[in-house]
């Protein structure tokens, strides 16, 4: 079933057999009982969540409703790809079935399977932070880059974009 809910998500489109396989693979099935927060406005986005089973609502930090996301649902990316915070709370409805993917995880894929992220980062609508461990490792192996020390790598390789 998180096989075909991945497949059928717009962020994973254009993903090859073996690549949906990879990802697929990572996710690490989890339950919740009702009222309970995956992620809170103003904390670092630390996963992506695919909901398998149930609901989760989205509200923003003073309380309001803005929407109810069912099965197949993916949650997270925003706060995730941006390495920024969740804007939104998400709370169960209900009890909950749910895959998660936390950034560890997406980092190791990136950096082994790049292309995987550049087909996010087109889904997306902007290039995931996760991918910026690849690069640097990339940057690090470029002769003319290769002295530089990481964190300045990883100041040049948060200001590349796709082209």
């Amino acid at each position: 079933m998180q096989d075909d809910l991945i497949r059928m998500a717009p962020l994973f489109m254009g993903l090859d057999d073996q690549e949906y396989q990879l990802v697929d693979d990572e996710f690490r099935a989890a339950t919740a009982p009702a009222d309970t927060f995956l992620f809170r406005a103003g904390n670092p986005g630390e996963a992506l969540y695919l909901v398998q089973r149930g609901f989760v609502r989205l509200t923003t930090p003073t309380g309001q409703n803005i929407a109810t996301l069912g099965p197949g649902s993916i949650l997270g990316e925003d706060g995730l790809f941006r390495g920024a915070s969740n804007d939104v709370n998400a709370v169960t409805v209900g009890e909950l079935e749910y895959a998660v993917l936390t950034d560890r995880q997406l980092r190791d894929i990136l950096l082994e399977h790049p292309s995987i992220g550049i087909k996010l980062s087109k889904n997306f609508g902007a290039l995931p932070v996760q991918i910026e461990d690849y690069l640097v490792q990339l940057l690090a192996h470029t002769p003319e880059l290769s002295t530089l020390p990481r964190h300045s790598l990883g100041a040049v390789a948060s200001a590349l974009r796709p082209m």
